[in-house]
């Protein structure tokens, strides 16, 4: 897509229109009764990722980008455009007699006068001109078919068919070799060996396709999560072709769920639940190499690889977040204006407009994260004017002075003695920026869905208020996942293999710290922009407060915080690692490694791919540790995913003429929620503690874990250990009055009367 950008204007609205015209025709096409299986998925979603943005780029002057900064903000202003499009078209269009608006033929009629709009924008901006696009990161035609590009595009090939062999037949073999792949493309890269540098972003890109899969395509149906409420309320949207945004829901204000995934849906003619598996996926992909070029940019290209690396291996990256949509398009655009605070290739107009579009963005995609946003920006805005300050400059230079040996730089960065006589560059950091940013996002929470996110935002900071008064000193007010990191609190498992994972976090961790404290003293011999080291402080604090204050990494939850935190704190990790291990170096009085490269070495082969391989629990399988990996493991533990079987189960339930009451354990109950609840507007219900509160002629659903192992797991609180409890002891099939009523491969229903 980036080559079209280099091309003159007259070709390059060509090839747009002939990507319009080819959608105009395959939806008249489906009108018709003729769907042509995939060509209008992937055209669908090359139209509306690529080509808004391209023309923004185009109308913006901005063809001179490499080609993966091109991609990346394309993608940005696409997905931008998508979503405030369908909110003007949801308010507008009801008062103009469409009473429909987000709907197939409202939406692509729109879409295409947009486009054409564009277009005629773009031309008069450019006329004939043709200026070439920068070669960075271009792959010529010959070196597609080379063998480490073929080795990379085999990981997500790899992952897709090692995820249904796992989910059909239970065997992961090709997961495990694929895990072994992985973990040995870091190692080839830091010893120079396969993979050239021009590959290392496709590198990434791979890799975070493939482990995004291997959890995103593990079943058929959504896992059990707050995507399931995503679900909901895009399908409101779907079916009523409008936007309520009086309903009062925090994930129903969010435009990232209103708007960007029913539109791809429609234009896409593709089920949603395909949309949040394969499509979103295939964005979040894009954060680690948005990362990547960030990292390049203040480093070398092996360091910012294995920075990128690091952040793709914690696991809240392919576990968790899957099941997250509108975190995901919110953390890309947090990527992306990253990318723009260290991008000093376009004008600062141009910077700060693109830095607007994305912070709205931000806004409307996910309220929580917005938050922590405004956070890191009015904490990292005063500390960049205070560094700026010729003053306190001065003051620091004497502390670094003082401090002597901390400025035995080590080359591990691309320095820049320029940065020292040359004054700074303008910042785009600016308090104009974050003002707009925080009176959009209070304005924008306070009046959508009856101000449910503003008042979530209230609700949470009065209870932590609260409680700092009766449990500042209390353990009981920390999340789980805080006590554990301090070793407050067992791990999910008690074998070794637990301890030494435990280990390799905290080696990271450390490393983080030693990386803060080299960069602070050694910042003027680096390529680190003031804006990059301004936000790396917030993530300090912002950890910091997950463990003091009480419940307030549980409002958000603490993998979730650390994994933001990694966004700014991946790259440090590294210099931390190597200047660790010259310290070592010199302690143990051994031969000092030459430029940093030996202990760059080190890191890899004795800590990062150690690490990767116990987040995504190939260790644990091996040795048959508790798991923590549903796709390797999915027949070896309960996991909140659903079978076939057991969606026909929650489906046949349809069937039942008198609607009634349904009981079934903590996992089946997204199951209901969203297969039978919001068909019948019948509550399902969790188990009670005494059979004997079970209602009369009610129902009993049991998914495939209650069927085999008889035990359910009741109702738990977040945080909270999971806890079965046995079927035979709580008496629920037995005694008079049960009969088992369907059964299949998978799931049971009995009916239970007294």
């Amino acid at each position: 897509m980036a080559i079209i950008n280099s091309w003159g204007a007259k070709k390059f609205i060509l090839i747009v229109l002939a990507f319009q015209l080819t959608m105009l025709g395959l939806v008249g096409l489906s009108a018709l009764g003729f769907n042509i299986p995939v060509l209008r998925q992937v055209i669908g979603f090359i139209y509306l990722t690529f080509i808004p943005g391209l023309l923004i780029l185009r109308i913006f002057r901005l063809n001179k980008l490499s080609i993966i900064e091109t991609l990346l903000y394309s993608v940005g202003l696409g997905i931008a455009c998508v979503m405030f499009l369908g909110f003007l078209m949801n308010m507008l269009y009801p008062l103009i007699g469409i009473p429909r608006p987000i709907s197939t033929y409202p939406v692509i009629a729109t879409m295409t006068v947009v486009v054409l709009i564009l277009c005629a924008i773009a031309h008069k901006r450019w006329g004939s001109r043709k200026e070439p696009l920068s070669q960075d990161g271009l792959i010529q035609r010959h070196e597609l078919l080379s063998p480490p590009t073929l080795f990379l595009f085999l990981l997500p090939i790899l992952s897709a068919l090692g995820v249904f062999l796992v989910f059909l037949f239970h065997n992961n073999t090709v997961l495990l070799l694929l895990f072994s792949l992985i973990a040995i493309v870091p190692i080839l890269i830091v010893f120079g060996k396969f993979i050239p540098e021009k590959l290392y972003p496709l590198a990434i890109m791979s890799i975070g396709i493939a482990l995004l899969w291997q959890c995103s395509l593990l079943s058929f149906d959504l896992p059990d999560g707050d995507i399931l409420v995503e679900y909901y309320y895009q399908g409101v949207v779907l079916r009523n072709s409008l936007w309520d945004a009086t309903v009062t829901s925090n994930v129903n204000a969010m435009l990232s769920v209103a708007m960007l995934a029913p539109i791809y849906s429609l234009v896409l003619n593709l089920n949603t639940v395909w949309v949040y598996k394969i499509i979103y996926p295939l964005l979040y992909s894009l954060v680690p190499l948005v990362l990547f070029q960030v990292y390049r940019k203040q480093t070398g290209d092996k360091i910012a690889f294995l920075g990128a690396f690091f952040f793709l291996s914690f696991p809240e990256f392919f576990s968790t977040m899957p099941s997250m949509p509108r975190q995901i398009v919110a953390e890309l655009f947090i990527a992306l204006s990253l990318l723009l605070f260290v991008s000093k290739e376009m004008t600062s107009i141009k910077r700060a407009t693109l830095l607007i579009i994305f912070g709205l963005a931000i806004v409307v995609s996910h309220y929580g994260t917005s938050y922590i946003y405004m956070f890191y920006l009015f904490i990292a805005l005063p500390l960049l004017l205070l560094w700026r300050s010729s003053t306190v400059n001065k003051a620091w230079r004497n502390v670094v002075t003082r401090f002597g040996k901390f400025r035995d730089s080590v080359r591990i960065t691309r320095q820049s003695p320029k940065l020292v006589s040359e004054p700074p560059s303008p910042s785009t950091l600016t308090g104009t920026y974050v003002m707009l940013f925080i009176v959009f996002c209070l304005a924008f929470y306070m009046y959508v869905s009856s101000g449910s996110p503003f008042n979530t935002l209230v609700r949470v900071s009065d209870h932590m208020y609260s409680a700092l008064s009766t449990d500042f000193f209390s353990l009981l007010g920390r999340e789980a996942h805080v006590m554990q990191a301090l070793g407050l609190a067992p791990m999910r498992g008690s074998e070794i293999g637990w301890s030494i994972a435990r280990i390799f976090q905290y080696i990271t961790q450390f490393f983080i710290v030693v990386g803060i404290i080299k960069l602070m003293f050694n910042h003027r011999k680096t390529k680190f922009h003031l804006e990059y080291v301004a936000m790396i402080f917030p993530s300090m604090v912002l950890i910091a407060m997950s463990i003091i204050l009480p419940y307030f990494a549980a409002a958000y939850n603490m993998t979730r915080i650390y994994h933001l935190t990694l966004l700014f704190l991946a790259p440090v990790c590294i210099l931390g690692g190597i200047t660790t291990f010259r310290w070592l170096f010199r302690v143990l009085r051994l031969r000092r490694p030459r430029g940093g490269r030996t202990s760059l070495k080190l890191v890899v082969v004795l800590v990062l791919v150690p690490y990767f391989l116990f987040t995504t629990g190939f260790i644990f399988h091996l040795t048959g540790a508790t798991p923590t990996s549903a796709s390797l493991s999915y027949d070896k533990a309960d996991w909140p995913f659903y079978t076939k079987a057991e969606i026909r189960a929650s489906d046949w339930l349809l069937t039942i003429p008198d609607d009634k009451l349904v009981y079934c354990d903590s996992i089946a109950k997204g199951l209901m929620r969203y297969h039978y609840e919001v068909r019948t507007g019948v509550k399902s219900t969790y188990f009670p503690d005494d059979v004997k509160n079970i209602g009369n002629g009610s129902y009993i659903f049991l998914r495939r874990w209650n069927v085999i192992h008889g035990e359910i797991l009741p109702r738990r609180e977040t945080g909270q250990a999971f806890k079965y409890t046995s079927l035979d002891e709580m008496g629920i099939l037995e005694g008079p009055g049960r009969s088992k009523i369907y059964t299949n491969n998978d799931a049971q229903i009995w009916w239970y009367r007294k």
